[in-house]
């Protein structure tokens, strides 16, 4: 992953130019979590996220997160399956899907946004399932 200046990713992530230098527009993510046992490091991540939000909307600034999409069932694909067909009713630009057992730092709406740019618009994350 290309290094950012810590401040650079909350500033590329609050707004997406267009390519025509018009004025930038709010970002809206929709996060979305295919559920059945929920782990305690995955609840302190989304409380951090929530906090991290919260402290942004006190200094005058909105929410990168506007939807929280939950969806439990026994069927991990469906489950999945069911988040993306409720972000396609939403107004949200960009899906985040995280599943119940994995721990996130909570800024890392900013740093895949940063990642991304303008350009793209699918962006996926190894997750290591053991010592490297």
């Amino acid at each position: 992953m290309t290094k950012v200046h810590p401040m650079s990713l909350v500033n590329r992530a609050r707004r997406i130019l267009t390519s025509a230098g018009r004025p930038a527009r709010e970002v809206k993510v929709a996060l979305g979590y295919p559920y059945g046992p929920i782990s305690a490091p995955f609840m302190d991540s989304l409380l951090a996220l929530r906090e991290r939000e919260v402290a942004g909307m006190v200094r005058g600034g909105s929410p990168l997160v506007r939807y929280r999409l939950p969806q439990g069932g026994i069927y991990v694909d469906h489950n999945r399956n069911m988040i993306a067909e409720r972000f396609f009713a939403t107004d949200a630009d960009w899906l985040l899907q995280i599943d119940t057992d994995i721990e996130f730092p909570p800024d890392i709406v900013e740093q895949l946004l940063a990642v991304a740019g303008d350009e793209k618009r699918v962006l996926a994350a190894s997750v290591p399932l053991g010592p490297p």
